[in-house]
């Protein structure tokens, strides 16, 4: 065990603090280096999702206009059925008409 006076005469190291400083400095950098990483990639978010919804609105009045474009096609073609109905309905409604005066000619 050493003497007393061995402690007192001993030469101590001094404190080297660049250690600390370096990491604490290392530390700091690196929190920078993930606050910028963090603020890129909210931005990007954000643009990616005003992008998503302004295209959003495009693209549902796209599906809207297609769906009314059936259903006007579809209008269309019942509207032309209903005519050539009436067209075959009148066609039928002389044939009878014919019918009833030639039938009324030969009784007479």
């Amino acid at each position: 065990m050493p003497s007393p006076q061995d402690i007192i005469d001993a030469v101590f190291q001094p404190f080297d603090q660049t250690n600390l400083i370096d990491s604490f400095n290392a530390d700091c950098a690196a929190g920078d280096a993930f606050r910028e990483e963090t603020k890129i990639h909210a931005i990007e978010l954000i643009f990616a999702f005003h992008a998503w919804a302004s295209a959003r609105s495009e693209i549902e009045t796209q599906l809207a206009s297609e769906s009314l474009e059936k259903e006007m096609d579809a209008i269309a073609d019942v509207e032309a059925e209903q005519d050539q109905m009436r067209v075959r309905l009148a066609q039928f409604v002389d044939s009878i008409r014919d019918a009833l005066i030639l039938l009324a000619q030969s009784l007479r």
